[in-house]
């Protein structure tokens, strides 16, 4: 099978995806006007142009242009009509100005949104405070990659991914047991750039590399896995917990080999993706990873691919087997909501220097502009209705996702004495 059919790969391919994304309203890249200010975000509230702000102030005193008084002839007495318009022309100055701000948290691209087209200059340089609590944990920049600059939305999109997942938010799920992940080192194939990020495929013709059990009904094949990161160490992964952002992501993409034929007919079907998500922070040198990292300066360009033997993914994730699971999508073109998300709770740690030559790679293929390869996450989509299950209670509260009276009392019992049950 060519690369380019995996999960990711008709990203950057010059193919138009058969979905057009759209930021939503939680889209964390999507607001280019922030700044973060002694550890947190801060901005300036809207304000009118000097211009705006002097000529109301002149008419709210009751000088016009002609520099008439207070009075209807220039002294005092009551105010004239004039007066009154001005003070009605200074109240539409504050609802514009807290229109700009409005305007300043659309999505970039969008119409008066951001730096898109239709912003006034003045707008477009001002820094806005945004409320959301998507964005409480960033220093954002200017703009998004132009994979996720289109202003449509997907029809009838409801599960899209990623996610913020808030802890206190998810119900504990006494019925999920541990993932069972047995995968073989053989059936790795190689390691290619698409043009978006870069893969590792394996071979998927047997059930050799595949995962069970947790929120799983079948087995399900590993096809490939490809990682997330940003320009920066304050952004990169896609998925956050309680608003709080990761450097990197590293996505397992799997497909039911039980109910499915090949991946491709999976990759659009109900239950036809598992897609585990492993966290990644700065920390001590992943020497599992390095093998990798050694082959990136192979593919540096997009299209490059290099052959890769004998490497266990397993190496790539966390010893703790607790985990949060959603219905979600892909995070790239197609965006097909078939993708059971199995994300895990604990990160693992790579070095700064392996980090460093993740964004070492480019967009472009040889001979072209090059382009670094940064900033390759889709912004957060809303949970909508959404219930985010983990296979862990919480320390501070107990939320019990109920079946029977034996499952909640298993789950009382694995709480502190001081918890409560909601039920």
């Amino acid at each position: 099978m060519r690369p380019g059919q995996s999960a990711v790969g008709d990203v950057g391919r010059g193919g138009s995806p058969a979905f057009q994304a759209a930021p939503g309203p939680l889209a964390r890249h999507g607001f280019p006007l922030l700044e973060r200010t002694g550890g947190s975000l801060r901005g300036r509230p809207a304000q009118p142009s000097r211009e705006e702000e002097g000529g109301a102030r002149l008419a709210l005193r009751g000088e016009g242009p002609a520099g008439a008084g207070r009075g209807p002839e220039g002294g005092g007495g009551r105010r004239p009509p004039r007066t009154c318009l001005a003070m009605a022309i200074a109240g539409l100055l504050r609802r514009l100005g807290r229109r700009a701000a409005c305007a300043s948290l659309a999505p970039a691209g969008t119409p008066g949104g951001g730096r898109g087209g239709g912003g006034g200059r003045g707008l477009r340089e001002r820094r806005r405070w945004c409320s959301l609590g998507a964005c409480a944990s960033y220093r954002l920049r200017d703009g998004v990659h132009p994979l996720w600059q289109s202003p449509l939305t997907i029809p009838g999109g409801s599960r899209q991914s990623p996610i913020n997942i808030q802890w206190s938010d998810s119900l504990f799920d006494p019925r999920l047991e541990p993932l069972e992940i047995r995968y073989d080192s053989a059936t790795c194939l190689h390691m290619w750039n698409n043009g978006y990020s870069f893969l590792v495929e394996f071979e998927d013709s047997a059930d050799k590399s595949i995962i069970t059990g947790g929120p799983l009904e079948n087995n399900y094949r590993l096809k490939q896995f490809h990682f997330h990161w940003g320009a920066v160490n304050e952004w990169g992964s896609e998925h956050t917990v309680n608003c709080k952002v990761f450097p990197a992501e590293l996505h397992l993409v799997h497909w039911n080999s039980c109910r499915y034929g090949s991946f491709e007919e999976a990759l659009m079907e109900e239950n036809g993706l598992a897609v585990i998500g492993v966290f990644l922070k700065l920390g001590a040198h992943h020497s599992g990873l390095q093998k990798l990292v050694d082959a990136l300066p192979s593919i540096k360009h997009k299209d490059a691919l290099v052959e890769l033997d004998d490497f266990d993914p397993s190496c790539l994730l966390p010893s703790c087997s607790d985990y949060w699971t959603y219905s979600g999508s892909l995070t790239t073109p197609p965006l097909s909501e078939s993708v059971t998300w199995i994300i895990k709770k604990k990160p693992v740690e790579m070095d700064e220097d392996q980090l460093e030559m993740f964004r070492m790679l480019l967009f472009t293929p040889e001979g072209e502009e090059e382009r670094r390869m940064v900033d390759n996450f889709r912004p957060l989509q809303p949970i909508m209705d959404r219930t985010v299950r983990s296979s862990f209670p919480t320390n501070h509260r107990l939320k019990v996702l109920p079946r029977c009276e034996e499952d909640m009392d298993q789950a009382r019992n694995r709480a502190p004495r001081q918890d409560m049950a909601h039920l």
